[in-house]
């Protein structure tokens, strides 16, 4: 049975789109889905932790044989995932939030109010192209942030560890969007002081 296809901003004709997806190898893509979501920017550089509070819209695309992040009004091909390399999709009951995690890779964080059509969208292609669906696990709200701190946690601790014992300066992204540079190492120090700010002014996420 063929599954239903979603090309919300008409991708499938789009020369630019179609530019992009050549560019992968010999197989002929289809787009199975097409959309913005806001993505969450994963807590996994040295200078910026806690990034993913910070929001950024992308268009999504499925296709037949990968998800892609594009970028711009030229729809610039930002990141690929293969659909082989999807091992599970974590979702929040009764909200659009979403994390498709990756083998081997940092998962990636959206929000999206389609987001159960494009869980669809994905575990369809992935029976055809793999054989297998990947399996979807619903967690509630405060489980799934929880999820997230302790993939920052782990990956300061990381950091830390790397370094040098001299105090470095952290970039933490306050709920209202405005960076502020705070100096410590301590990664229960920084999760703390995140979810204070949180609990203080909600994000329009929320």
């Amino acid at each position: 049975m063929e599954a239903e296809v979603y090309d919300n901003l008409n991708l499938q004709d789009n020369c630019l789109v179609r530019s992009c997806l050549s560019k992968f190898g010999a197989e002929k893509e289809y787009v199975k889905f097409s959309g913005y979501v806001v993505k969450f920017y994963g807590p996994f550089s040295v200078n910026k932790f806690l990034q993913w509070l910070r929001m950024g819209t992308r268009v999504l695309l499925i296709t037949n044989a990968a998800l892609y992040n594009l970028k711009g009004d030229n729809f610039d091909c930002h990141r690929r995932l293969p659909l082989s390399k999807i091992s599970s999709i974590i979702r929040c009951y009764l909200r659009q939030q979403f994390i498709i995690k990756v083998k081997r890779e940092k998962a990636r964080s959206y929000l999206s109010e389609e987001v159960s059509v494009i869980c669809d969208s994905i575990r369809f292609a992935q029976a055809v192209k793999c054989h297998a669906a990947c399996p979807i696990t619903y967690k509630k709200k405060k489980e799934l942030n929880n999820f997230v701190l302790r993939m920052a946690k782990h990956t300061l601790n990381r950091i830390n560890a790397k370094e040098d014992k001299t105090r470095k300066k952290i970039v933490i992204d306050n709920v209202d969007g405005v960076s502020e540079r705070v100096e410590t190492m301590d990664a229960d120090s920084v999760i703390a002081e995140y979810l204070r700010r949180a609990q203080a002014k909600p994000t329009e996420s929320e």
